[in-house]
């Protein structure tokens, strides 16, 4: 689904780039979940709504970050080796990349057995190494995003945290 929404949204980018209009960029969250019926119904039966949900904000936040750059770039706030690229699509070696994200309340990480556990999916995946940050105290926990690297044939997991301090 990510490649598919960033085809979607690159070709609306560089038509505008093209045409030279000053039409805004879709960067929305809600234009990807308004095709989860249409275009994206399969994958939204796969995934469950709130995976669905959190996939289409990790499209949008990309998007709204690369606007964010772009601007940046034109104000002239970027140092000169900084490049302002699109959001790319989710391959290596000409093969799709497999990506997981999982919102905040739809796993839970048990340290002491050291397994997360994905709610929708009832799935429980043993991890190694050490989290830091799941250990202190006030730590909350935001959108976890699986993928698989097929050099390594490891599956990595990254979770993102909010601390305060």
């Amino acid at each position: 689904m990510i490649n598919m929404e960033n085809f979607r949204r690159r070709k609306l980018f560089f038509e505008r780039a093209r045409s030279n209009t000053r039409k805004k960029i879709d960067c929305s969250w809600k234009s990807a979940w308004e095709r989860r019926y249409t275009e994206y119904f399969e994958i939204y039966k796969l995934l469950g709504s709130m995976n669905f949900h959190e996939t289409c904000r990790l499209i949008s936040d990309q998007w709204r970050s690369f606007l964010g750059m772009l601007k940046a770039a034109k104000e002239g706030r970027l140092e000169p080796w900084q490049k302002v690229r699109p959001p790319g699509y989710r391959k290596r070696d000409g093969q799709r990349v497999p990506i997981i994200v999982v919102r905040f309340d739809n796993y839970r990480v048990d340290l002491e057995r050291k397994v997360p556990h994905l709610g929708y999916w009832n799935a429980s995946i043993p991890f190694k190494g050490k989290p830091r940050w799941l250990t202190k105290q006030g730590a909350k926990l935001e959108r976890l995003i699986i993928t698989y690297d097929p050099v390594k044939k490891r599956w990595y997991a990254r979770v993102s945290v909010e601390v305060t301090l």
